[in-house]
C-alpha cells in the first residue's frame, strides 16, 4: 500500500493536479461511485419496476434481481471498507479537530454498521431514522472543511445542498407517515409542502452540478444543462407512453422505474416534472463520473447526487457518507505545505485496497 505522504508534489499546482486525479489511495472513489450508481438505479428503480409490468419475463426478472443483489453487495462491501478505513485514518489526524473526530467518525461508523445489519434482517422504521440522522450528522460536520478551503469550496457547497435536500425529503416522508397514522389530510398536505421545498433543493443541486461541470464557461454550461433536461424530458415522454393500455413492456418499465425513483410523498408539482428531474440528475451523475480531469471531485459529486433524498436507505446513506468523509481528506491534501515541513509521523493518506471492494473483510 502506497504512502501518499511520502510522495506529495512540490508545488501547489502539482499538488492540486494529484489531488483531483488520485484521492485516497486504494479503492478508487470513482469506482465506488460508479458501482454505487448502477446498484442504486437497479435496486431503487428498475428491479422493483419489473414485477407485474408484463408477462413472460420471469427469467429476466430473476436475472435482474441477481445482478442487482450482486452489485448492491459489492457496493455496500466496498463502501463499508472505505468508510471504516478512512475513519481510522482521519481519527488520528489532529488537524481535523476534536469536534469532527467525536461526531463525524462515530456517525459514519454507525451508518456502516446499520448497512451491514440491513443486509441480514433489514431495518425497521426506528432504525431507518437512526440511519438518516447519523448520515446527516456525518455530512454536516464535514461541510466546513470544504467551505474553508478554496480548492474544495465547490464540494462544500455541494454537500450543503445535498444535506438540505436529504433533510427535507426525510422530514417529508416522516411527516407523511405520521399524517397517515393520524388520518389527517391537512398534515399530509403539509408533508407534501415540505417535499415541494425538497424538490426545489433538488433542482438547485442539479443546477449547481451543471455549473461545476461547465467550468464557468457559459456555452458549456448551457450545453450540459440542455442535455440533462432533454434526457429527462425524453424519459418522461417514454414514461407517458408507458401509461397507455397498449404500451410495450419496455415503456411500462420506464414509467414504473421513474415512479419508483420519485420517493413519496409527492410534492405539489406535476409528475412529469419529477420524472424530468430524476432523469436529469441521473445523467448529471454520469457526466460527473466521466469527467476524468477532475477525478476525485467528480466522484464526490456523483455520490452526492446518488445519495441525496434517500438517507433512510442503507446503501444510499452509506455512499453519501463515503463522499462526505472524503471531503476533509481532500481539503487537507489541498494544502500547499511542502513535504519538508511535514512530520514523518503524520498518518498516511490511504484507503482500502481494490480487493476490499469485493469483500467486506
Amino acid at each position: 500500500m502506497n504512502d501518499v505522504s511520502q510522495s506529495l508534489p512540490q508545488s501547489p499546482r502539482e499538488q492540486r493536479r494529484t489531488l483531483t486525479a488520485h484521492p485516497a489511495e486504494g479503492i478508487p472513489l470513482w469506482l465506488l461511485a460508479a458501482v454505487g450508481f448502477l446498484a442504486s438505479w437497479l435496486g431503487r428503480g428498475i428491479a422493483p419496476a419489473l414485477p407485474g409490468s408484463t408477462t413472460g419475463i420471469e427469467r429476466f426478472i430473476v436475472l435482474t434481481s441477481s445482478v442487482t443483489n450482486m452489485l448492491s453487495q459489492l457496493a455496500a462491501a466496498g463502501a463499508v471498507a472505505f468508510v471504516l478505513r478512512l475513519s481510522g485514518t482521519l481519527l488520528v489526524e489532529r488537524r481535523l479537530g476534536i469536534a469532527f473526530r467525536t461526531i463525524a467518525l462515530p456517525a459514519a461508523t454507525a451508518v456502516a454498521a446499520l448497512t451491514v445489519a440491513a443486509a441480514h434482517d433489514g431495518l425497521d422504521a426506528e432504525m431507518q431514522g437512526v440511519l438518516a440522522v447519523a448520515c446527516l450528522m456525518s455530512v454536516l460536520v464535514s461541510i466546513p472543511f470544504g467551505l474553508l478551503s478554496r480548492g474544495t469550496r465547490a464540494l462544500g457547497l455541494l454537500l450543503v445542498l445535498a444535506a438540505l435536500a436529504s433533510l427535507l425529503h426525510f422530514s417529508a416522508l416522516a411527516l407523511a407517515i405520521r399524517a397517515g397514522e393520524a388520518a389527517s389530510a391537512a398534515a399530509y398536505d403539509f408533508a407534501r409542502g415540505v417535499a415541494t421545498v425538497g424538490f426545489v433543493m433538488d433542482v438547485a443541486l442539479l443546477a449547481f452540478s451543471v455549473v461545476w461541470l461547465g467550468e464557468a464557461r457559459g456555452t458549456r454550461i448551457a450545453t450540459l444543462g440542455a442535455a440533462s433536461v432533454l434526457f429527462g424530458f425524453t424519459l418522461t415522454l417514454l414514461a407517458r407512453e408507458g401509461l397507455e393500455p397498449d404500451a410495450s413492456a419496455g415503456l411500462v418499465v420506464v414509467a414504473r422505474t421513474l415512479d419508483e425513483m420519485s420517493r413519496p410523498p409527492a410534492p405539489f408539482v406535476p409528475a412529469a416534472l419529477r420524472y424530468v428531474l430524476e432523469g436529469a440528475l441521473g445523467l448529471c451523475a454520469v457526466l460527473c463520473l466521466i469527467d476524468r480531469r477532475r477525478y476525485a471531485f467528480g466522484a464526490v459529486f456523483a455520490l452526492a447526487l446518488i445519495g441525496r433524498g434517500a438517507v433512510d436507505v442503507p446503501l444510499s446513506a452509506l455512499l453519501l457518507c463515503a463522499g462526505s468523509l472524503s471531503l476533509p481528506l481532500l481539503a487537507l491534501q489541498n494544502e500547499s505545505t511542502p513535504p519538508s515541513s511535514r512530520s514523518r509521523s503524520e498518518p498516511a493518506v490511504s484507503a482500502v485496497t481494490p480487493a476490499a471492494a469485493a469483500s467486506p473483510e
